[in-house]
């Protein structure tokens, strides 16, 4: 007998649920009226999805008992309320699967930050840009090759980011958790490994998913100890970054530049102290 499949976010193609169909039962969150939710989401034995659904929380979850397995589109699943869950549940992340489309969306926020391109293309359009001799625009903007980058998460985006900056002539840092085995990246883990990757970069990107010990990890003593020139670029979680140190730091340093694709997810899904994911 076939099992229960709910598809919870991003409604599939016609190809992907005849395929899918082909394996188990598949609901579409969609087009179950809401009246009829609290009668079918306990039937459910698996899920698949991208982003949690609000419609599905608190003791909707907890009556979900029948769960067992989850499946996360996404690399992250900070988005997937663990606390509420069964302990059996497996969940599995996509880790890897968009390294290379994030880690080039990063670079593209690093370059236009190391040109200053929307400063310079807000003053072409408000009419208020200077000519100044090249030299001196020159002087302006960051030139990369020979800089020092920090990689917070050597994860297959930090990876990622890493071979576009050896090709840029770049020295490459990697804060991770585990030695990396790179010849060109120098590994830092720890509180003092973070503090001398910090002090030490130029351009910081960070990867780092969420959990409980990366949660504000950059704070304000943190972003005290990077240059005063520096760039960072968050293409991991926003909760990361402590919001409230990182916009008094951009406020007392207006040649600090930070960019980011990341936005900080409500506040009420939590974090497990260890993660029952793979992937």
């Amino acid at each position: 007998m076939k099992k229960r499949l709910l598809i919870a976010t991003s409604p599939a193609t016609e190809e992907q649920l005849r395929r899918l169909s082909r394996f188990a039962q598949v609901y579409e969150l969609i087009k179950i009226p809401e009246r009829d939710l609290d009668a079918v989401l306990p039937t459910m034995e698996l899920m698949l999805l991208h982003s949690w659904p609000s419609i599905i929380m608190d003791d909707r979850v907890r009556k979900m008992k029948n769960l067992s397995f989850i499946q996360s589109a996404l690399a992250g699943v900070n988005h997937i309320p663990f606390h509420q869950l069964d302990d059996d549940v497996t969940v599995c992340s996509n880790a890897g699967a968009y390294s290379d489309e994030v880690g080039e969306y990063g670079w593209a926020l690093a370059l236009a930050a190391a040109k200053k391109l929307v400063r310079f293309d807000s003053a072409l359009k408000s009419r208020t840009w200077v000519d100044k001799p090249p030299l001196e625009i020159g002087k302006e903007v960051m030139i990369l090759k020979g800089k020092v980058v920090g990689i917070l998460g050597y994860g297959g985006i930090g990876q990622s980011v890493a071979r576009v900056a050896r090709a840029l002539g770049m020295r490459v840092l990697a804060f991770s958790r585990k030695p990396v085995r790179e010849k060109d990246a120098r590994s830092f883990h720890g509180k003092g490994g973070l503090d001398r990757l910090l002090s030490s970069s130029d351009l910081i990107f960070s990867t780092l998913p969420l959990s409980k010990s990366t949660d504000r990890l950059i704070g304000s003593e943190e972003l005290s100890m990077m240059k005063r020139d520096a760039i960072l670029v968050n293409i991991g979680r926003a909760e990361v970054m402590d919001q409230a140190s990182l916009y008094d730091h951009l406020a007392k340093n207006p040649g600090f530049v930070y960019a980011t694709d990341a936005q900080a997810m409500p506040a009420r899904v939590e974090m497990p102290a260890t993660s029952r994911t793979t992937g």
